[in-house]
Protein backbone atom coordinates (compact mmCIF):
# COMPACT_ATOMS: atom_id res chain seq x y z
CA UNK A 1 0.00 0.00 0.00
CA UNK A 2 1.03 3.63 -0.23
CA UNK A 3 2.42 3.64 3.31
CA UNK A 4 4.54 0.49 2.94
CA UNK A 5 8.11 0.47 4.24
CA UNK A 6 10.56 -2.13 2.90
CA UNK A 7 8.26 -3.58 0.19
CA UNK A 8 10.96 -6.07 -0.82
CA UNK A 9 11.20 -7.42 2.73
CA UNK A 10 7.42 -7.64 2.92
CA UNK A 11 7.37 -9.61 -0.34
CA UNK A 12 9.95 -12.08 0.99
CA UNK A 13 7.90 -12.62 4.15
CA UNK A 14 4.81 -13.38 2.08
CA UNK A 15 6.79 -15.85 -0.09
CA UNK A 16 7.89 -17.70 3.05
CA UNK A 17 4.30 -17.74 4.34
CA UNK A 18 3.19 -19.32 1.06
CA UNK A 19 5.85 -22.05 1.34
CA UNK A 20 4.80 -22.85 4.91
CA UNK A 21 1.16 -23.18 3.90
CA UNK A 22 2.13 -25.62 1.15
CA UNK A 23 4.14 -27.66 3.66
CA UNK A 24 1.37 -27.66 6.27
CA UNK A 25 3.87 -26.65 8.98
CA UNK A 26 3.95 -23.83 11.50
CA UNK A 27 7.05 -21.70 11.55
CA UNK A 28 9.86 -22.24 14.06
CA UNK A 29 12.60 -19.65 13.59
CA UNK A 30 15.98 -21.41 13.20
CA UNK A 31 17.84 -18.11 13.66
CA UNK A 32 16.08 -17.19 16.91
CA UNK A 33 15.12 -20.60 18.29
CA UNK A 34 12.82 -21.23 21.26
CA UNK A 35 15.65 -21.97 23.68
CA UNK A 36 18.04 -20.33 26.14
CA UNK A 37 20.19 -18.76 23.40
CA UNK A 38 17.35 -16.41 22.45
CA UNK A 39 16.75 -15.30 26.04
CA UNK A 40 20.23 -14.87 27.52
CA UNK A 41 23.34 -13.11 26.22
CA UNK A 42 25.29 -16.03 27.67
CA UNK A 43 23.06 -19.14 27.64
CA UNK A 44 25.51 -20.95 29.93
CA UNK A 45 24.66 -18.43 32.65
CA UNK A 46 20.92 -18.84 32.19
CA UNK A 47 18.75 -18.75 35.32
CA UNK A 48 21.68 -17.32 37.31
CA UNK A 49 19.20 -14.96 39.00
CA UNK A 50 16.44 -17.51 39.53
CA UNK A 51 16.88 -17.39 43.31
CA UNK A 52 17.10 -13.59 43.54
CA UNK A 53 14.02 -12.03 45.14
CA UNK A 54 11.85 -9.91 42.86
CA UNK A 55 11.00 -6.30 43.73
CA UNK A 56 8.39 -3.90 42.44
CA UNK A 57 11.08 -2.30 40.24
CA UNK A 58 11.17 -4.95 37.55
CA UNK A 59 13.21 -2.59 35.37
CA UNK A 60 16.00 -2.49 37.99
CA UNK A 61 15.95 -6.11 39.16
CA UNK A 62 18.69 -8.43 37.85
CA UNK A 63 17.59 -9.99 34.57
CA UNK A 64 14.85 -12.58 35.19
CA UNK A 65 15.17 -12.34 38.96
CA UNK A 66 13.07 -15.08 40.56
CA UNK A 67 12.19 -16.68 37.20
CA UNK A 68 12.89 -20.30 36.26
CA UNK A 69 11.42 -23.11 34.18
CA UNK A 70 10.60 -21.05 31.10
CA UNK A 71 8.61 -22.82 28.38
CA UNK A 72 7.86 -21.48 24.89
CA UNK A 73 4.17 -21.40 24.00
CA UNK A 74 2.07 -20.53 20.95
CA UNK A 75 -0.59 -17.78 21.31
CA UNK A 76 -3.52 -20.19 21.67
CA UNK A 77 -1.95 -21.60 24.86
CA UNK A 78 -1.09 -18.24 26.45
CA UNK A 79 -3.27 -16.65 29.16
CA UNK A 80 -6.96 -17.39 28.57
CA UNK A 81 -7.06 -20.46 26.32
CA UNK A 82 -10.67 -19.68 25.44
CA UNK A 83 -9.74 -16.29 23.95
CA UNK A 84 -8.96 -16.06 20.24
CA UNK A 85 -5.45 -14.78 19.40
CA UNK A 86 -5.42 -11.68 17.20
CA UNK A 87 -2.51 -9.53 16.08
CA UNK A 88 -4.76 -6.50 16.46
CA UNK A 89 -7.99 -6.52 18.46
CA UNK A 90 -10.11 -3.43 18.01
CA UNK A 91 -8.18 -0.19 17.65
CA UNK A 92 -4.46 0.05 18.34
CA UNK A 93 -3.93 1.75 21.69
CA UNK A 94 -1.02 2.59 24.03
CA UNK A 95 -2.96 0.62 26.66
CA UNK A 96 -2.32 -2.57 24.67
CA UNK A 97 1.30 -2.48 25.89
CA UNK A 98 2.21 -4.01 29.28
CA UNK A 99 5.80 -4.51 30.46
CA UNK A 100 6.98 -7.85 31.84
CA UNK A 101 10.13 -9.04 33.64
CA UNK A 102 12.47 -7.15 31.33
CA UNK A 103 14.00 -3.69 31.76
CA UNK A 104 12.84 -2.48 28.36
CA UNK A 105 10.58 0.35 29.50
CA UNK A 106 12.44 2.55 26.99
CA UNK A 107 11.27 0.31 24.12
CA UNK A 108 7.70 -0.10 25.34
CA UNK A 109 7.39 3.63 26.01
CA UNK A 110 8.39 4.27 22.40
CA UNK A 111 5.99 1.57 21.21
CA UNK A 112 3.16 3.08 23.27
CA UNK A 113 3.61 6.52 21.76
CA UNK A 114 3.73 5.00 18.27
CA UNK A 115 0.37 3.33 19.01
CA UNK A 116 -1.54 6.57 19.55
CA UNK A 117 -3.67 8.10 16.82
CA UNK A 118 -6.96 7.32 15.16
CA UNK A 119 -5.77 5.78 11.88
CA UNK A 120 -3.20 3.25 13.19
CA UNK A 121 -1.16 3.72 10.00
CA UNK A 122 2.31 3.37 11.51
CA UNK A 123 1.98 0.27 13.69
CA UNK A 124 -0.23 -1.48 11.11
CA UNK A 125 2.39 -1.05 8.42
CA UNK A 126 5.32 -2.07 10.62
CA UNK A 127 4.03 -5.62 11.10
CA UNK A 128 3.32 -8.13 8.32
CA UNK A 129 0.52 -10.19 9.85
CA UNK A 130 -0.71 -12.34 6.97
CA UNK A 131 1.17 -15.37 8.31
CA UNK A 132 -0.71 -15.68 11.61
CA UNK A 133 -2.07 -19.09 10.58
CA UNK A 134 1.46 -20.46 10.13
CA UNK A 135 2.99 -18.60 13.07
CA UNK A 136 5.18 -16.23 11.06
CA UNK A 137 5.39 -12.43 11.20
CA UNK A 138 7.60 -9.71 9.80
CA UNK A 139 8.37 -6.54 11.76
CA UNK A 140 10.02 -3.52 10.14
CA UNK A 141 12.71 -1.44 11.83
CA UNK A 142 14.71 1.49 10.51
CA UNK A 143 18.22 0.08 10.96
CA UNK A 144 21.12 2.45 10.27
CA UNK A 145 19.21 4.50 7.72
CA UNK A 146 17.41 1.66 5.94
CA UNK A 147 14.10 -0.12 6.52
CA UNK A 148 14.73 -3.78 7.38
CA UNK A 149 12.17 -6.53 8.01
CA UNK A 150 12.86 -8.91 10.91
CA UNK A 151 11.14 -12.32 10.71
CA UNK A 152 9.89 -14.00 13.90
CA UNK A 153 7.73 -16.95 14.88
CA UNK A 154 4.92 -16.82 17.45
CA UNK A 155 6.54 -18.88 20.20
CA UNK A 156 6.85 -16.76 23.35
CA UNK A 157 8.73 -17.50 26.61
CA UNK A 158 6.23 -18.26 29.38
CA UNK A 159 5.99 -19.51 32.96
CA UNK A 160 3.10 -21.37 34.57
CA UNK A 161 0.93 -19.29 36.90
CA UNK A 162 -1.88 -21.37 38.29
CA UNK A 163 -3.59 -23.02 35.36
CA UNK A 164 -2.31 -20.49 32.78
CA UNK A 165 0.85 -19.99 30.80
CA UNK A 166 1.80 -16.32 31.26
CA UNK A 167 4.39 -14.52 29.09
CA UNK A 168 7.57 -13.67 30.98
CA UNK A 169 7.97 -10.41 29.09
CA UNK A 170 5.29 -8.23 27.43
CA UNK A 171 1.75 -9.54 27.90
CA UNK A 172 -1.55 -9.20 26.03
CA UNK A 173 -4.15 -7.10 27.79
CA UNK A 174 -7.64 -6.14 26.68
CA UNK A 175 -8.78 -2.55 27.02
CA UNK A 176 -12.30 -1.17 26.92
CA UNK A 177 -12.27 -0.69 23.14
CA UNK A 178 -11.34 -4.31 22.33
CA UNK A 179 -13.91 -6.98 21.42
CA UNK A 180 -14.48 -9.53 24.16
CA UNK A 181 -13.05 -13.02 23.82
CA UNK A 182 -9.85 -11.93 22.03
CA UNK A 183 -6.21 -11.57 23.12
CA UNK A 184 -4.03 -9.08 21.29
CA UNK A 185 -0.49 -10.03 20.30
CA UNK A 186 1.09 -7.12 18.47
CA UNK A 187 3.17 -5.81 21.39
CA UNK A 188 4.57 -9.32 22.04
CA UNK A 189 5.47 -9.67 18.36
CA UNK A 190 7.24 -6.30 18.29
CA UNK A 191 9.13 -7.11 21.48
CA UNK A 192 10.29 -10.47 20.11
CA UNK A 193 11.45 -8.92 16.83
CA UNK A 194 13.33 -6.26 18.82
CA UNK A 195 14.99 -9.02 20.85
CA UNK A 196 15.96 -10.93 17.70
CA UNK A 197 17.44 -7.78 16.16
CA UNK A 198 19.67 -7.52 19.25
CA UNK A 199 20.38 -11.29 19.40
CA UNK A 200 18.58 -11.98 22.71
CA UNK A 201 15.92 -10.64 25.07
CA UNK A 202 18.56 -9.90 27.69
CA UNK A 203 20.50 -7.68 25.28
CA UNK A 204 17.49 -5.35 25.15
CA UNK A 205 17.42 -4.94 28.93
CA UNK A 206 18.38 -1.27 28.65
CA UNK A 207 18.36 1.45 26.00
CA UNK A 208 17.17 4.91 25.01
CA UNK A 209 13.58 5.75 24.11
CA UNK A 210 14.43 8.42 21.54
CA UNK A 211 16.81 6.02 19.77
CA UNK A 212 14.05 3.39 19.72
CA UNK A 213 11.70 5.95 18.16
CA UNK A 214 14.22 6.27 15.33
CA UNK A 215 14.19 2.48 14.87
CA UNK A 216 10.36 2.57 14.67
CA UNK A 217 9.90 5.65 12.48
CA UNK A 218 13.16 6.75 10.86
CA UNK A 219 12.48 10.18 12.33
CA UNK A 220 14.92 12.88 13.39
CA UNK A 221 15.54 12.83 17.15
CA UNK A 222 16.02 15.84 19.39
CA UNK A 223 15.53 16.89 22.99
CA UNK A 224 13.30 19.65 24.32
CA UNK A 225 14.38 20.94 27.77
CA UNK A 226 11.44 21.88 29.98
CA UNK A 227 11.43 25.02 32.09
CA UNK A 228 9.02 24.93 35.00
CA UNK A 229 5.54 26.08 33.93
CA UNK A 230 6.86 27.94 30.86
CA UNK A 231 4.23 29.29 28.45
CA UNK A 232 6.62 28.89 25.52
CA UNK A 233 7.32 25.25 26.40
CA UNK A 234 3.60 24.60 26.79
CA UNK A 235 2.99 25.98 23.30
CA UNK A 236 5.70 23.66 21.93
CA UNK A 237 4.20 20.62 23.66
CA UNK A 238 0.74 21.47 22.28
CA UNK A 239 2.18 21.65 18.78
CA UNK A 240 4.14 18.41 19.12
CA UNK A 241 1.14 16.45 20.46
CA UNK A 242 -1.18 17.68 17.71
CA UNK A 243 -2.19 14.48 15.82
CA UNK A 244 -1.43 16.15 12.49
CA UNK A 245 2.20 16.59 13.51
CA UNK A 246 2.95 12.86 13.89
CA UNK A 247 5.72 13.40 16.45
CA UNK A 248 6.62 10.84 19.12
CA UNK A 249 7.45 11.93 22.65
CA UNK A 250 8.92 10.34 25.77
CA UNK A 251 10.37 11.54 29.05
CA UNK A 252 11.85 10.53 32.41
CA UNK A 253 11.66 11.98 35.91
CA UNK A 254 14.03 14.70 37.13
CA UNK A 255 16.57 13.70 39.77
CA UNK A 256 15.06 13.97 43.23
CA UNK A 257 11.47 14.27 41.94
CA UNK A 258 10.36 10.64 42.11
CA UNK A 259 7.28 11.03 44.28
CA UNK A 260 3.50 10.65 44.15
CA UNK A 261 3.77 7.43 42.16
CA UNK A 262 6.43 8.55 39.67
CA UNK A 263 9.52 6.38 39.23
CA UNK A 264 13.10 7.58 38.88
CA UNK A 265 15.18 6.05 36.09
CA UNK A 266 12.07 5.00 34.20
CA UNK A 267 10.75 5.92 30.74
CA UNK A 268 7.27 7.31 30.15
CA UNK A 269 5.35 8.08 26.95
CA UNK A 270 3.91 11.56 26.49
CA UNK A 271 0.62 10.93 24.67
CA UNK A 272 -1.29 14.20 24.61
CA UNK A 273 -1.60 17.75 25.91
CA UNK A 274 -4.75 19.86 26.06
CA UNK A 275 -5.93 23.18 27.37
CA UNK A 276 -9.38 22.60 28.83
CA UNK A 277 -12.45 24.42 27.57
CA UNK A 278 -14.53 23.07 30.44
CA UNK A 279 -12.10 24.50 33.02
CA UNK A 280 -10.50 27.56 31.36
CA UNK A 281 -6.82 27.94 32.16
CA UNK A 282 -6.36 24.27 33.06
CA UNK A 283 -3.49 22.65 31.16
CA UNK A 284 -3.23 18.86 31.27
CA UNK A 285 -0.61 16.45 29.92
CA UNK A 286 -1.44 12.77 29.33
CA UNK A 287 1.39 10.39 30.22
CA UNK A 288 1.74 6.59 30.20
CA UNK A 289 3.78 4.15 32.26
CA UNK A 290 4.54 1.06 30.10
CA UNK A 291 4.02 -1.14 33.16
CA UNK A 292 0.29 -0.62 32.64
CA UNK A 293 0.02 0.46 36.29
CA UNK A 294 1.85 2.58 38.93
CA UNK A 295 0.47 6.00 38.04
CA UNK A 296 0.79 9.59 39.21
CA UNK A 297 -1.33 10.06 42.34
CA UNK A 298 -1.24 13.85 42.62
CA UNK A 299 -3.72 16.38 41.22
CA UNK A 300 -5.76 14.91 38.35
CA UNK A 301 -4.44 11.43 38.99
CA UNK A 302 -6.85 8.51 38.81
CA UNK A 303 -8.14 8.96 42.37
CA UNK A 304 -8.14 12.76 42.37
CA UNK A 305 -11.36 14.50 43.39
CA UNK A 306 -10.68 17.26 40.82
CA UNK A 307 -12.31 15.39 37.95
CA UNK A 308 -15.79 16.46 36.91
CA UNK A 309 -17.82 14.31 34.50
CA UNK A 310 -17.55 17.08 31.90
CA UNK A 311 -13.77 17.33 32.21
CA UNK A 312 -13.40 13.57 32.14
CA UNK A 313 -15.37 13.42 28.89
CA UNK A 314 -13.38 16.26 27.36
CA UNK A 315 -10.05 14.59 28.15
CA UNK A 316 -11.30 11.10 27.22
CA UNK A 317 -9.93 10.03 30.57
CA UNK A 318 -10.92 6.58 31.83
CA UNK A 319 -10.30 6.57 35.58
CA UNK A 320 -8.97 3.03 35.81
CA UNK A 321 -5.48 1.67 36.45
CA UNK A 322 -4.12 1.12 32.95
CA UNK A 323 -0.84 3.04 33.17
CA UNK A 324 -2.22 6.16 31.46
CA UNK A 325 -2.72 9.25 33.61
CA UNK A 326 -3.01 13.03 33.48
CA UNK A 327 -0.95 15.72 35.19
CA UNK A 328 -1.27 19.47 35.40
CA UNK A 329 1.31 21.14 33.19
CA UNK A 330 2.77 22.85 36.25
CA UNK A 331 3.28 19.46 37.94
CA UNK A 332 4.56 17.82 34.76
CA UNK A 333 7.14 20.53 34.11
CA UNK A 334 8.27 20.37 37.73
CA UNK A 335 8.81 16.61 37.70
CA UNK A 336 10.16 16.09 34.16
CA UNK A 337 13.24 17.88 32.81
CA UNK A 338 13.33 16.91 29.13
CA UNK A 339 10.99 15.62 26.44
CA UNK A 340 12.62 13.36 23.87
CA UNK A 341 11.17 14.11 20.43
CA UNK A 342 11.29 11.97 17.29
CA UNK A 343 9.83 13.70 14.24
CA UNK A 344 9.50 11.68 11.00
CA UNK A 345 7.99 14.71 9.24
CA UNK A 346 11.30 16.53 9.00
CA UNK A 347 12.54 14.23 6.23
CA UNK A 348 9.26 14.50 4.32
CA UNK A 349 9.04 18.27 4.79
CA UNK A 350 12.09 18.87 2.60
CA UNK A 351 10.10 17.96 -0.52
CA UNK A 352 6.99 19.51 -2.06
CA UNK A 353 5.28 16.13 -2.51
CA UNK A 354 5.84 15.17 1.14
CA UNK A 355 7.85 12.03 0.28
CA UNK A 356 11.24 11.57 1.89
CA UNK A 357 14.31 10.78 -0.22
CA UNK A 358 17.09 9.05 1.67
CA UNK A 359 20.52 8.33 0.19
CA UNK A 360 22.89 6.24 2.30
CA UNK A 361 26.58 5.42 2.18
CA UNK A 362 28.63 2.92 4.17
CA UNK A 363 32.15 3.69 5.34
CA UNK A 364 34.79 2.33 7.71
CA UNK A 365 37.78 3.70 9.54
CA UNK A 366 40.75 1.44 8.87
CA UNK A 367 43.92 2.03 10.88
CA UNK A 368 46.69 3.70 8.84
CA UNK A 369 44.39 3.99 5.82
CA UNK A 370 41.09 5.82 6.38
CA UNK A 371 41.23 6.62 10.11
CA UNK A 372 42.41 10.20 9.72
CA UNK A 373 41.37 11.71 13.03
CA UNK A 374 40.09 15.25 13.60
CA UNK A 375 41.01 18.34 11.53
CA UNK A 376 44.10 19.06 13.63
CA UNK A 377 45.78 15.93 12.26
CA UNK A 378 47.71 16.00 9.00
CA UNK A 379 45.94 12.75 8.10
CA UNK A 380 42.43 14.27 8.34
CA UNK A 381 42.00 14.23 4.56
CA UNK A 382 42.12 10.43 4.51
CA UNK A 383 38.83 10.10 6.41
CA UNK A 384 35.76 8.82 4.50
CA UNK A 385 34.57 11.61 2.18
CA UNK A 386 31.24 12.05 0.35
CA UNK A 387 30.21 14.53 -2.31
CA UNK A 388 26.87 16.25 -1.79
CA UNK A 389 24.76 18.19 -4.29
CA UNK A 390 21.21 19.21 -3.31
CA UNK A 391 18.31 20.39 -5.44
CA UNK A 392 16.93 22.42 -2.53
CA UNK A 393 18.31 24.76 0.10
CA UNK A 394 18.22 22.36 3.07
CA UNK A 395 19.40 18.84 3.79
CA UNK A 396 19.27 16.59 6.84
CA UNK A 397 22.53 14.76 7.49
CA UNK A 398 22.32 11.68 9.71
CA UNK A 399 25.10 9.46 10.98
CA UNK A 400 24.75 5.97 12.44
CA UNK A 401 27.17 3.59 14.08
CA UNK A 402 26.57 -0.08 14.94
CA UNK A 403 24.39 -0.75 17.95
CA UNK A 404 26.78 -2.32 20.48
CA UNK A 405 23.98 -4.60 21.70
CA UNK A 406 24.19 -6.63 18.49
CA UNK A 407 27.58 -5.62 17.05
CA UNK A 408 29.45 -8.49 18.71
CA UNK A 409 32.79 -8.01 16.94
CA UNK A 410 33.14 -4.36 17.99
CA UNK A 411 31.06 -4.33 21.18
CA UNK A 412 33.97 -3.26 23.38
CA UNK A 413 34.95 -0.41 21.02
CA UNK A 414 31.53 1.26 20.79
CA UNK A 415 30.13 3.83 20.91
CA UNK A 416 32.61 6.12 19.18
CA UNK A 417 32.58 9.90 19.30
CA UNK A 418 31.97 10.81 15.65
CA UNK A 419 32.08 14.18 13.91
CA UNK A 420 30.80 15.22 10.49
CA UNK A 421 32.40 18.18 8.72
CA UNK A 422 31.52 19.94 5.49
CA UNK A 423 33.83 21.61 2.98
CA UNK A 424 32.28 24.34 0.82
CA UNK A 425 34.96 23.81 -1.83
CA UNK A 426 36.97 20.85 -3.08
CA UNK A 427 39.45 19.91 -0.33
CA UNK A 428 41.72 18.29 -2.91
CA UNK A 429 43.80 15.14 -2.51
CA UNK A 430 44.13 13.82 1.05
CA UNK A 431 47.88 14.34 1.15
CA UNK A 432 47.46 18.08 0.47
CA UNK A 433 45.20 18.74 3.45
CA UNK A 434 46.47 21.59 5.63
CA UNK A 435 45.95 20.85 9.34
CA UNK A 436 46.27 24.54 10.24
CA UNK A 437 42.79 25.16 8.83
CA UNK A 438 41.03 23.74 11.88
CA UNK A 439 37.48 24.57 12.99
CA UNK A 440 37.28 27.55 15.29
CA UNK A 441 35.33 27.56 18.56
CA UNK A 442 31.56 27.32 18.14
CA UNK A 443 31.69 25.37 14.88
CA UNK A 444 33.50 28.07 12.88
CA UNK A 445 36.45 27.39 10.59
CA UNK A 446 39.54 28.79 9.03
CA UNK A 447 39.27 30.15 5.51
CA UNK A 448 38.56 27.21 3.21
CA UNK A 449 38.65 24.77 6.09
CA UNK A 450 36.07 22.25 7.30
CA UNK A 451 33.00 23.26 9.25
CA UNK A 452 31.61 20.97 11.94
CA UNK A 453 27.92 20.29 11.31
CA UNK A 454 27.21 17.22 13.42
CA UNK A 455 28.61 15.48 16.49
CA UNK A 456 27.64 12.00 17.65
CA UNK A 457 28.56 11.77 21.31
CA UNK A 458 27.91 8.52 23.21
CA UNK A 459 24.92 7.60 21.03
CA UNK A 460 24.05 5.32 18.12
CA UNK A 461 22.67 7.99 15.81
CA UNK A 462 22.24 11.73 15.41
CA UNK A 463 21.06 14.14 12.74
CA UNK A 464 21.48 17.80 11.82
CA UNK A 465 19.62 20.08 9.45
CA UNK A 466 21.99 22.27 7.43
CA UNK A 467 21.54 25.07 4.92
CA UNK A 468 23.08 24.61 1.48
CA UNK A 469 23.07 26.38 -1.87
CA UNK A 470 21.00 24.51 -4.45
CA UNK A 471 23.16 22.90 -7.13
CA UNK A 472 26.43 23.62 -5.37
CA UNK A 473 28.89 20.80 -4.68
CA UNK A 474 29.89 20.13 -1.06
CA UNK A 475 32.11 17.52 0.57
CA UNK A 476 31.15 15.76 3.79
CA UNK A 477 33.88 14.18 5.91
CA UNK A 478 33.22 11.75 8.78
CA UNK A 479 35.90 11.65 11.46
CA UNK A 480 36.52 10.01 14.82
CA UNK A 481 38.70 11.33 17.62
CA UNK A 482 42.10 9.93 16.70
CA UNK A 483 43.87 8.53 13.62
Amino acid sequence: NQYSRDPRGEELVKDLIHELRLSGKRFVDPHFPPDMSSIFVDPAAGYANAHVAQTSRRDQDPFLAGVKEIHWQRPEHICDVNATPKVFSGTISPDDVVQGRLGNCYFLAALSSAAKGDDDILVNDLVVEEGADVGLYGVKFYVNGRWTTVIVDDLFPCVKQGAEWRPVFASPRANLEDPSGEKELWSLIFEKAWAKLHLSYEATNEGQTDDTHNYLTGGVCSQMPINCDSDADWASVLELTDPDNFAFLSTSVRDGMADKGLLHGHSYSVLDAKESRVSPGLRLVQVRNPWGKREWCGDFGRNSGLWSPELQKEMREVLMEDGTFCMKWADFSRHFAVINVCDPRQLCGLFDDGRARVVGALAYWVAERTAGGLPGHVTFGYNPRFELVCAGSEVIVSVYQPDPRYAELVRDALPLEIYVYVFDSDPGPPELYQPLLVPAAGGGRGVGGPREVLRLDDARQAAARIQVEAGRRYWLVAAAWGP
